[in-house]
């Protein structure tokens, strides 16, 4: 009867998780375009020929903007192919700013395993070197990514994660994914007190989480999925 209940259990979070996943955005040569044009998704490349490591780009509640662009941008110069991936306009929203459950973190999370599964397929992408970037609502989304309780339909989990002034919420399982937050003590929209009790909680399972002041370096995502770059000190944006 107990092997009963939990398997129903189970079954009701995938059921809720798929739906919450309904409409979002697909992935292939008519649905990614180039940076700026709008797409469903926009591939930014670095130089060369690669092939290089890949990030997945989620943005925040106020939707695919040019602060998205400029990380996805500065991603590439960086030596990483960047897809930034739009979660709202495929599900009818332009923003949901104080409605963060209109998208909830668990669909835009699964757009992220979706952009790794294609990014896979892309001849110049090293397929075990595939993380994901977050900000704000996309971070949210990142640190559901990252927990062994997210159902992940496609491929392995993320090398690296990281979450930019996420909300953090008491995780549930523990971590699949090395994952670092970024946030400012002084942080009056996602509180920074949130993320380190998220970090005093969440069970390590073998894999780094904490977290860092947003005016230290983050040159952990060199050390995690790496080219050759030196990451800089973020920019905040309240979105």
């Amino acid at each position: 009867m107990h092997g009963a209940r939990i398997l129903l259990i189970a079954l009701w979070l995938m059921s809720g998780f798929q739906h919450a996943n309904a409409g979002g955005p697909t992935f292939g040569a008519e649905t990614v375009g180039k940076p700026g044009s709008n797409a469903p998704a926009e591939l930014f490349l670095p130089a060369g020929t690669g092939p290089f490591p890949a990030m997945v780009v989620l943005h925040g509640c106020d939707g695919v903007g040019r602060h998205y662009r400029e990380w996805a941008r500065e991603l590439a110069g960086w030596g990483y192919i960047a897809l930034l991936v739009d979660s709202f306009r495929s599900r009818s929203f332009a923003t949901v700013c104080n409605h963060g459950m209109d998208v909830p973190p668990v669909a835009q999370a699964q757009d992220g395993f979706d952009a790794a599964d294609y990014l896979r397929g892309l001849p110049n992408v090293r397929a075990d070197r595939i993380g994901v970037i977050g900000f704000s609502h996309g971070g949210w989304a990142v640190l559901k990514a990252v927990l062994a309780t997210t159902p992940q339909d496609h491929g392995a989990p993320f090398a690296a994660a990281v979450a930019f002034y996420p909300g953090c919420e008491k995780p549930n399982s523990a971590l699949v994914t090395d994952t670092l937050i970024l946030i400012g003590d002084a942080d009056d929209w996602t509180p920074a007190a949130s993320c380190a009790r998220w970090r005093e909680t969440v069970q390590s399972n073998g894999h780094t989480g904490g977290d860092e002041n947003l005016s230290r370096r983050a040159a952990w995502l060199r050390r995690a999925i790496a080219p050759s770059c030196l990451c800089r000190t973020p920019r905040r944006s309240k979105s």
